[in-house]
């Protein structure tokens, strides 16, 4: 069985998707690019997964409540690890990179 979505979901996900892209070709690229680089990754990651935050706690998400949940606990995890006096950026990279392809696998 095929999952299909609306015209306005799918566009919403190829959105999500994009953002998605935008951030990790900044954490990617933060690995080489110095302290300036590293400081906008993790401002952008840090937008990016504030965002997440707000949407899923939205009394009308569409989202399924244990999906919500689950976003709202690896948002509450990346921003934890992104407080830390060193974040690690391979980890940011990769709980990033799942979540785009959980995004991919949606649309």
């Amino acid at each position: 069985m095929t999952l299909s979505l609306a015209p306005a979901a799918t566009a919403a996900r190829a959105n999500e998707a994009a953002a998605f892209e935008k951030v990790l070709g900044l954490l990617t690229a933060a690995h080489r690019g110095g302290e300036a680089a590293r400081a906008q990754a993790l401002r952008m990651n840090d937008k990016l997964w504030q965002a997440i935050l707000q949407a899923v706690a939205r009394a009308d998400s569409a989202l399924a409540l244990p999906m919500r949940q689950g976003l709202a606990a690896l948002g509450v995890a990346v921003l934890r690890e992104q407080g830390r006096a060193q974040p690690n950026l391979d980890l940011l990279v990769a709980i990033n990179q799942r979540v785009l392809a959980g995004l991919a696998t949606r649309h």
